[in-house]
């Protein structure tokens, strides 16, 4: 793998010549091939679009397209996120999590609350639970002879931010609306899981997963089918007088696997007393009193009964950037405001998404060649691009990965992180072309309200053998507001291809 050596003054003026250097196509660009023709036909239909790819050994632009332009980028605003985290902690940073006494110990009853500390793990599970409670338990405590409190202090009782996440206080058919916690457990979402039973026409068995919590009440059935029928499972979350309530309706085919869906909890902190007080209980550790989400900052002198470390960052931005996780995204992004104390909580995702777009300082030319250009600043309202009112460009975009693949402590961890679409677990991101599946490693993302949003950007090998970037973005526009994804996926794929054919 070839990696840049530069001093951190280097990597801004190759970043400041690679933002000038994008102004001139025609000093650039191949004269062998037009620039992205598939978007531009695209373009030309109304559609709005930025794209560019460069060459990161000289800084000099391949192609570009509208580079300038700033745009909705859904979810490749998670590779800020990722940088910018990457940046503050490193690669082998932990978040931890801790349980912690809230009273004293006689024997194996602790007189007073069990207090869960969350410490804003973006992949705190349930299995982190189950080594929470068994630690408690191996370390003597059978009862709690007070309240499971939930400490979310680290980031504030958080508003809901955008349409999503509060339609999500109420219902969802969905998971990528949950809402955020310092103190969240399995990305703020509900596991719903089927079951065939034993004959056809019975009621199939539908239950929560990994552990079941009776607080949450299913109503519906999915019934028994013949084999070979198919399985269908449809759920939704409704709340009602302040319990998660989980509509469900389908059928399971004889002899089928267990069939998973996934929906947003109403509330990231209850969720985790309600899922720890069951794992606590299935250890053998009884708690008394309710479970109770609290805000607060934690009062001094409370003693650590059992922590649990969660992934290195690296496992965490590959995670986040594979599956394109919004939860993790913005707990993370959240994370990095949290960092300074000073700051009155609850947090805003807002001023967090200004800090990971921040989180380098870009050389004050080429902030000058983009006001000169007439343009507002780039916008981030958040780290995980749930979010229309974002907008950057294509010269945002190659910039940052210009300026990562420069931090020789940073790039290999960051390109790790990233999609080769070859092994992708995501069939959508596969492709059938060599160079798609083999040459590139990407992030893409999208959004479908309120208006059709495609992005793709990563890093690729030259056909030379050296390092390139490139980034496209597709906004759905006028008539043409709402495009299907096949298409603009396939548009935007064949251009790529094309680049990689050039260079």
């Amino acid at each position: 793998m070839t990696v840049g050596f530069f001093s951190r003054r280097s990597a801004r003026r190759a970043v400041l010549c690679l933002v000038l250097a994008s102004s001139s196509l025609a000093a650039f660009a191949s004269p062998a091939a037009t620039p992205f023709p598939n978007l531009q036909a695209l373009e030309a239909r109304g559609v709005a679009v930025t794209a560019m790819a460069v060459d990161l050994n000289s800084g000099r632009s391949f192609w570009e397209l509208d580079s300038e332009r700033r745009l909705s980028p859904a979810s490749l605003s998670k590779l800020y996120t990722a940088a910018a985290a990457l940046e503050h902690w490193g690669p082998e940073h932990s978040f931890e999590t801790r349980l912690l006494a809230d009273g004293h110990r006689d024997g194996a009853v602790l007189r007073g609350d069990l207090v869960l500390l969350g410490g804003g793990d973006p992949a705190l599970t349930t299995e982190n639970l189950w080594t929470l409670a068994g630690a408690l338990r191996s370390a003597g405590v059978e009862q709690v002879q007070g309240r499971l409190v939930i400490n979310e202090s680290r980031f504030g009782a958080l508003p809901c931010s955008t349409k999503d996440r509060c339609d999500a206080q109420r219902y969802s058919r969905n998971a990528y609306d949950a809402p955020l916690s310092a103190a969240g457990v399995n990305y703020g979402a509900w596991c719903v899981e089927a079951l065939p039973a034993g004959r056809a026409g019975q009621p199939a068995i539908v239950r929560l997963c990994p552990v079941h919590v009776p607080e949450v009440e299913i109503r519906g059935k999915v019934e028994t089918v013949a084999a070979g029928k198919g399985s269908r499972l449809w759920a939704e979350r409704r709340t009602e007088r302040g319990r998660d309530v989980i509509l469900v309706s389908g059928q399971m085919a004889l002899g089928a696997e267990p069939k998973r869906v996934y929906r947003a909890a109403s509330d990231a902190a209850m969720q985790t007393g309600l899922l720890l007080r069951r794992v606590l209980e299935l250890v053998g550790v009884d708690v008394e009193g309710p479970v109770v989400v609290d805000d607060a900052p934690l009062k001094p002198g409370l003693r650590t009964l059992a922590k649990v470390d969660g992934l290195r960052m690296t496992g965490l931005i590959s995670r986040m950037l594979t599956f394109s996780n919004n939860y993790m995204a913005d707990v993370l992004a959240l994370d990095l405001l949290a960092e300074d104390p000073t700051l009155a909580r609850p947090l805003s995702l807002e001023h967090a998404g200004r800090r990971v777009l921040h989180w380098r300082q870009p050389p004050a030319g080429a902030l000058e060649v983009v006001h000169t250009a007439g343009l507002a600043p780039p916008v981030l309202l958040n780290g995980s691009g749930l979010n229309t009112g974002s907008a950057v460009s294509a010269q945002d975009l190659v910039a940052l990965l210009s300026d990562v693949y420069r931090r020789s402590e940073l790039f290999p961890q960051f390109v790790g992180a990233l999609s080769v679409p070859q092994f992708s677990p995501l069939g959508s991101l596969r492709g059938d072309s060599p160079g798609w599946r083999s040459r590139v490693a990407v992030k893409s993302g999208s959004l479908t309200e309120p208006v059709t949003v495609y992005g793709v950007a990563g890093y690729f090998r030259t056909r030379t053998d050296g390092w390139g970037a490139f980034v496209v973005l597709v906004n759905g526009a006028g008539e043409l507001s709402k495009i299907p994804y096949s298409t603009v996926h396939a548009t935007v794929r064949r251009d790529v291809e094309l680049m990689l054919q050039n260079f």
